[in-house]
C-alpha cells in the first residue's frame, strides 16, 4: 500500500508541477503581451491630430502618424478654411461666405460663430483671437464671442496668399506685379504690418500657392516657413529659415524641390496645404496617381536641412477633392489635450458597439 501511495503521490506531484508550469506560462504570456502592447502603444502614440474638409462638406479627423481616420462631423459647405486653438476648438469658414463657425473638434459640437466677413482666404487662431485674412487685410476677432476688434491693411501691389502663424506673427507669401515671390508679416499684438521682403524666387503669371506654415524644431532650435506652390513648372515645396528666437525672416536662402513626380502629389488643379508638426511640416493634398479619390500626406522633418520622413495615402475625405487651387485648408493639432482623446475614444467605442449589435 505504501508503494502504491508513493507512486500516486509522485504522479500527483508531477501533475501539479505540470499544471503550475502551464498556468505560469499563460501568466507570463499575458504579462509579455501586456508589456508589448504598452510598448507598442508608446511607440505608436501620435501627438498630431489633423483635420481636413471633405468633398461632402464634413470635417474629417485623421491621425497622420498611424494613418488612422477618426471620424467626421458637421455636414455643410461652410468648412473649407480651418484653424484650431490649443483648447479643443476648431474654427471653420468658407472663402466666399460671411459666416464662420466654432466647434469642439473632439465631439463635433457647434459652439456658435460670427459673421460680417466676406472673401476671406484664410483663418488663423492665436492667443484667444481669431484672425481672418482677406485679400488685402487681416481682421482680428474675439475667439469666444466673434466680436470684431481691429484690422490692418497689408502692403499693396502683392497678391497675398493664405499665411502662417508663428510666435506672435502672421506671415504671408505672395506674388508681386513683377512676379517676384515675397513675404510680409503682421505683429498680432500691435496689429502692425511689415514691409515687403523678396524671397528671391521668380514666378510666372497665374502661379498658385498653397497655405503656408511656420514650423519650429525646439531640439535643433531651427525655424522655417514652408509652402507648396505651382510657379509654372509643376508643384514644388519651398522653405526658408527664419529666426528661431523672434520668428523673423531675415532674408535667408530659400530651398526648393519638386513634389509632383510619381508617388507624390498631383500637379493638376490641386495645390497641397502645409501644416506645422512637432519637428517640421506636414504637406497634405491630392495623390498623383488618383488625384480625385486619393489623398496623400508627407512629413518633412528639419534639423540642419529638411528631408522627407514618410508619406502615406488614404481615401479622400468625403470621397473626393471638391476644391481646387488654394481654396481649402487642413489644420494640424500638435499634442491634442487629453479631453480630445476621451471624446474620440468614446466615439470609437460607440461605433464598435453598433457593429457588434449589427452582427
Amino acid at each position: 500500500m505504501r508503494g502504491i501511495a508513493t507512486f500516486f503521490g509522485k504522479w500527483l506531484c508531477f501533475l501539479g508541477i505540470v499544471a503550475y508550469t502551464v498556468f505560469m506560462s499563460f501568466v507570463l504570456r499575458a504579462a509579455v503581451a501586456a508589456i508589448s502592447a504598452s510598448v507598442a502603444a508608446s511607440a505608436l502614440a501620435s501627438f498630431d491630430l489633423m483635420m481636413m474638409t471633405g468633398g461632402d462638406g464634413r470635417i474629417y479627423r485623421y491621425d497622420p502618424v498611424n494613418n488612422v481616420q477618426l471620424g467626421s462631423f458637421s455636414s455643410g459647405t461652410n468648412n473649407r478654411l480651418l484653424a484650431n486653438d490649443d483648447s479643443g476648438h476648431l474654427y471653420a469658414g468658407n472663402n466666399s461666405a460671411s459666416a464662420f463657425r466654432k466647434y469642439t473638434y473632439g465631439n463635433g459640437e457647434l459652439l456658435g460663430g460670427f459673421t460680417g466677413v466676406t472673401t476671406a482666404v484664410a483663418i488663423h487662431h492665436s492667443g484667444g483671437f481669431v484672425y481672418l485674412q482677406t485679400g488685402g487685410a487681416v481682421r482680428k476677432h474675439d475667439a469666444t464671442t466673434g466680436a470684431f476688434i481691429s484690422s490692418v491693411s497689408l502692403a499693396s501691389g502683392v497678391n497675398w496668399q493664405p499665411g502662417a502663424m508663428g510666435r506672435g506673427f502672421l506671415y504671408m507669401v505672395g506674388q508681386t506685379t513683377s512676379n517676384q515671390v515675397s513675404l510680409t508679416s503682421v505683429n498680432l499684438e500691435s496689429m502692425f504690418a511689415g514691409g515687403i521682403q523678396s524671397m528671391g524666387i521668380t514666378a510666372t503669371a497665374g502661379s498658385v500657392f498653397g497655405k503656408a506654415a511656420v514650423a519650429f524644431n525646439d531640439i535643433g532650435q531651427v525655424a522655417r516657413i514652408g509652402f507648396a506652390a505651382d510657379l509654372g513648372g509643376g508643384l514644388s515645396f519651398h522653405n526658408a529659415l527664419i529666426d528661431y528666437a523672434n520668428g523673423q525672416y531675415t532674408g535667408g536662402v530659400v530651398s526648393s524641390f519638386g513634389i509632383s513626380a510619381a508617388g507624390t502629389f498631383s500637379s493638376t488643379s490641386f495645390v497641397p496645404t502645409t501644416m506645422a508638426g512637432h519637428s517640421g511640416f506636414w504637406v497634405y493634398g491630392a495623390d498623383a496617381t488618383a488625384p480625385t479619390t486619393t489623398a496623400r500626406v508627407t512629413r518633412y522633418d528639419m534639423v540642419s536641412g529638411i528631408f522627407a520622413a514618410g508619406s502615406t495615402t488614404f481615401s479622400s475625405p468625403g470621397g473626393s477633392f471638391a476644391y481646387s487651387g488654394n481654396s481649402w485648408h487642413a489644420t494640424n493639432v500638435v499634442a491634442p489635450e487629453p479631453g480630445t482623446f476621451l471624446a474620440l475614444g468614446a466615439g470609437a467605442l460607440a461605433l464598435l458597439q453598433r457593429r457588434k449589435r449589427a452582427a
